[in-house]
């Protein structure tokens, strides 16, 4: 099992990062694509998870695509924040 390794490496930090990007994605993206007026809630939510995405990826050996394109949806996602409030 190597995930069960893999998360027995991890800090405290790390999976509490782990866990707001994956939540905060899955959560803000059905919140907003829902149109049940919790539109700003949900960018909020992606726009954290963004964020923290962006910390797991600056220090990791994933592709450097895949941290742009997460810097893409932070801005995408603020730009959805201020369109609202």
């Amino acid at each position: 099992m190597k995930w069960l390794n893999e998360l027995k490496q991890k800090s405290a930090k790390e999976l509490v990062l782990d866990f707001v990007y994956m939540a905060g994605s899955f959560i803000g993206a059905a919140l907003i694509a829902s149109n049940t007026g919790y539109n700003v809630v949900g960018y909020i939510l992606f726009f954290m998870s963004s964020i923290a995405g962006i910390f797991l990826l600056k220090n990791s050996n994933a592709s450097k695509s895949l941290l742009i394109v997460t810097l893409y949806y932070a801005v995408v996602n603020l730009i959805g924040i201020v369109r609202y409030v």
